[in-house]
């Protein structure tokens, strides 16, 4: 209710923290706890409107986004078999691709585990497919690298990201 009204994502957390306590095995709780507490490290980065984040600010994102993949991890433990659990933690790690190792990988997963749960549901596929097209991004920029084994293996990844990537894309696009 405190998020349809429009109310700060603090008191959102708050709300959803206390809900945590009082009902420890709600996957719905943890799941829109770690939605919110996404939401926070994403307001936090706006703040800084593009400057470099202070080693205060950079710990308070990270302790959120560490928070946010506990309690997404947390609502996936509690109901497997929920494909609206596995959609957030795939979000959160997708999210934060650019900035935590093997996060590609995880979120990656979260969608495919989306997709076993719902098969016919081309959103999953589609959330999957720009996984892949960030990452493809990403080895986009080292094909400028000096280093001619980095530039070739960046070429290498790019390219195979974006075939499975479009892979992805043509079976949304099929469902």
């Amino acid at each position: 209710k405190a998020d349809q009204s429009g109310a700060p994502v603090d008191e959102v957390i708050n709300d959803l923290n206390q809900a945590v306590r009082f009902n420890s095995l709600s996957d719905i709780y943890y799941r829109n706890l770690g939605a919110a507490q996404l939401a926070k490290a994403r307001q936090k980065i706006a703040e800084a409107k593009g400057a470099k984040l202070t080693d205060d600010q950079t710990k308070e994102v990270a302790d959120l986004v560490g928070q946010a993949v506990t309690a997404a991890a947390r609502a996936t433990a509690i109901e497997p078999n929920t494909v609206s659990n596995w959609i957030v933690r795939g979000a959160i790690y997708r999210d934060v691709m650019s900035f935590a190792q093997n996060a590609e990988d995880l979120a990656a997963q979260m969608y495919l585990n989306a997709i076993r749960l719902e098969p016919t549901n081309p959103s999953h596929r589609t959330d999957l497919g720009r996984v892949y097209l960030a990452v493809a991004d990403r080895a986009r920029s080292l094909k400028e690298a000096k280093d001619q084994e980095t530039a070739e293996n960046a070429v290498d990844q790019e390219t195979k990201l974006l075939a499975t990537a479009e892979q992805a894309f043509n079976s949304a696009i099929k469902m």
